[in-house]
């Protein structure tokens, strides 16, 4: 799959997983169109999340959380008057339910603002659309976890909300010969 560079698409806001950087590399972000860099680096050169932002955009932060793993940052601020918050995730790729559950009791904290939810989240939420080679079988708990997680706070996959019936990949896995769709943006 080709790598595309994110302002190529005129892109204001973008989120990045699996950066691999330390702290101080993360600042290497900062390139010609982006004005602001928000990083959640991981542990040594795994991991790593990070929130560009167009330096045309008038947002101002007033909070960032991070977690220590460099599996999630959350940056609170107004965004043309307009209070939002920016979560980048990049969830475990095995089933690890306590992942889910422990967003999910971020998300019911945050009131009175605007969120947009992006990420790889590891998970195939439809196993038909969302691989080029379906599989059948029982739902991971995680995938149940993100379903209740999306519900109880009203949220949509935007993407598959466009796209109904779309195929669109984000990764290949050579021992599989197949292509899955684990990006969602809430």
């Amino acid at each position: 799959m080709k790598r595309i560079k994110p302002n190529d698409n005129g892109v204001d806001i973008a989120f990045i997983q699996e950066m691999h950087m330390c702290k101080s590399e993360a600042l290497k972000l900062k390139c010609s169109w982006v004005g602001k860099v928000f990083s959640s680096p991981g542990t040594g050169k795994s991991r790593g999340v990070s929130v560009l932002i167009h330096k045309a955009v008038s947002f101002t932060e007033t909070k960032v959380i991070t977690d220590k793993e460099g599996r999630f940052i959350l940056v609170y601020g107004q965004l043309l008057d307009t209070p939002i918050i920016l979560w980048n995730i990049y969830a475990p790729n095995a089933d690890i339910l306590a992942f889910f559950h422990n967003l999910s009791q971020y998300l019911l904290e945050l009131e009175g603002a605007q969120i947009v939810v992006g990420g790889d989240f590891n998970q195939i939420l439809d196993q038909d659309l969302d691989r080029s080679l379906p599989r059948r079988g029982t739902e991971s708990k995680s995938v149940v976890a993100i379903r209740q997680m999306t519900s109880d706070l009203g949220l949509n996959d935007i993407w598959r909300t466009m796209h109904p019936e779309g195929r669109e990949y984000s990764f290949y896995s050579p021992p599989n010969s197949g292509f899955s769709h684990k990006t969602l943006y809430l």
